[in-house]
């Protein structure tokens, strides 16, 4: 259906377009992260407007559109109301680092479950009640083969927010490890005995090498998986038998693996807020992702145009169809596995900033959701664990004030991150940090901040404050300055790369302990 802007069309007929615009819950007036005040170009209102399904033909004819949006407005909420979210009991102290930058002698070129295991002990004999990564889900990791056109390592651009990635996967943990002849492994374990001692990790490379060993091991499985690992595999695999069971052996390897560990330790993990537009999620759930749009962040002090993530963007009205599936199942997988739930860019359950495809970030515009259903589907979808988790939203960036007010309302804390706010007292239902993985590291901001309190007094006063949960970043102890990302620059810079300086054995004795 084509669109017809002429020149004649007046101020007034695009005002009405853009006020029928903000009543579809497409925000074109808004204010940045800087506080100044915009208007998104009409194009975008209008190309918003059309994914969100709107029949709008023209400027001057909105009768169609009106219809449409009365009938769509009428619709019954999928989803129950939920009031307040009660989380199961769970230890406040916890200690974070991303499971990649993790290395010791037994890792197989990364790290993996088993060392997260031996980390999470570690960290318990040192006072510490549970372990905090970033996402641990599938992504486009291969450089090589039909999927390398999509190539991504970061963790927030996932495949499925419902499977999880085969870097992780303790292999020497498996029956099927035996299986492997010497000669194989005498080719394959040293190149990745190299990698694992690089001071960045080449996940192309790795996953490369890994999976000349997890293949002919997927042969040796004489396992069962589920109906959800078979549609995930066949759609990872396609047509080639061996890729579908390699897919299938590896999820159904690391479900194992993932509830084992949690069984024993404490895990705090990472939801992302979208997914890789051309990945498994985005196929199985096509509605409940808009297209032509990537999710982003307006203009704000550290990136004055913006920022477009190449991510999925929320179809409010698609995912209300749905029931909000893609959401509800990306809770569900987590919540059984996790005694703290990280929901990044909590925002989102409010509003999404939208850029459209090739684009300036600048360009964007807000779409709304309807917010009470979703944090109604996150708290349903997290109450149906044994022990249901503890919520913490991302609140960082520009936050409306009603997302805070919500979260409260209903049982979410809130994130303080004393670099944002270092003479702020952490509020008292919030999780605390010093930093997170898209900020400098304490060295590295002591380093620009001239009068910085040491390292050793801004963890006690975390830790004797009133936050409810306090993370510490685990490379602040052996005093790292280099960052695990550096948001705003993609793959121009080793972003979700960087291995810690020491091994988990030096680490354990670096790690100060907690009193």
């Amino acid at each position: 259906m084509s669109f017809v802007v002429t020149q004649r069309s007046s101020a007034s007929e695009r005002e009405r377009v853009v006020q029928l615009a903000e009543r579809m819950g497409v925000q074109a007036h808004y204010v940045d992260g800087r506080g100044e005040a915009r208007v998104a170009p009409f194009d975008t209102v209008v190309a918003a407007m059309r994914a969100l399904g709107a029949p709008l033909r023209s400027v001057g004819d909105t009768s169609e559109t009106r219809r449409w949006w009365k009938s769509e407005s009428a619709l019954p909420s999928p989803v129950a109301p939920i009031a307040v979210h009660h989380a199961a009991p769970c230890p406040r102290v916890g200690a974070f680092l991303p499971l990649y930058a993790l290395r010791s002698e037994r890792s197989i070129g990364v790290g993996d479950l088993g060392d997260l295991a031996r980390l999470a002990e570690g960290c318990q004999r040192a006072g510490y009640g549970f372990v905090a990564t970033l996402p641990l889900f599938a992504g486009y990791i291969e450089r090589e083969g039909q999927e390398a056109d999509f190539y991504d390592p970061s963790p927030y651009a996932p495949v499925s927010r419902s499977f999880f990635n085969e870097l992780y996967l303790d292999l020497r943990a498996t029956d099927e490890w035996d299986s492997l002849s010497p000669t194989l492994l005498a080719e394959v374990l040293p190149p990745l005995e190299i990698h694992r001692e690089a001071r960045l990790l080449d996940v192309g490379e790795v996953a490369r090498l890994r999976r000349q060993l997890i293949e002919p091991m997927s042969h040796a499985w004489r396992g069962q998986s589920t109906p959800a690992i078979e549609a995930y595999a066949r759609a990872r695999g396609g047509d080639d038998p061996s890729a579908r069971l390699y897919h299938r052996y590896v999820q159904a390897m690391l479900n194992h693996q993932l509830t084992a560990l949690t069984r024993k330790h404490a895990l705090y993990l990472d939801l992302p807020v979208g997914v890789h537009p051309a990945g498994f999620d985005a196929q199985r759930f096509p509605g409940d992702f808009l297209t032509g749009f990537s999710a982003g962040a307006p203009p704000d002090e550290m990136f004055t145009t913006g920022q477009t993530w190449n991510i999925t963007a929320l179809h409010p009205l698609g995912a209300r169809r749905s029931g909000y599936a893609a959401f509800r199942a990306a809770v569900s997988t987590l919540a059984p596995l996790a005694r703290v739930l990280r929901l990044d860019h909590v925002m989102a359950l409010q509003r999404t900033f939208c850029v459209p495809d090739g684009a300036e970030a600048s360009d964007g515009v807000y779409i709304h959701a309807r917010s009470e259903e979703l944090f109604s589907a996150l708290l349903a979808s997290a109450a149906e664990a044994e022990h249901p988790p503890v919520l913490v939203g991302e609140d960082l960036g520009t936050v409306a004030p009603e997302v805070r007010a919500a979260m409260a309302a209903r049982g979410v804390l809130r994130m303080h991150v004393m670099q944002l706010a270092p003479e702020d007292a952490p509020p008292e239902g919030s999780c605390a940090s010093i930093n997170t993985h898209d900020m400098p590291t304490y060295a590295g901001y002591a380093a620009r901040a001239p009068g910085a309190s040491t390292y050793a007094d801004v963890r006690e006063r975390l830790l004797q404050s009133a936050a409810r949960h306090v993370v510490i970043n685990l490379e602040d102890e052996w005093g790292e300055t280099e960052p695990q990302n550096v948001p705003g620059t993609s793959m121009a810079q080793p972003n979700f790369r960087r291995r810690a300086r020491p091994t988990l054995d030096e680490m354990l004795s670096l790690v100060a302990p907690i009193v």
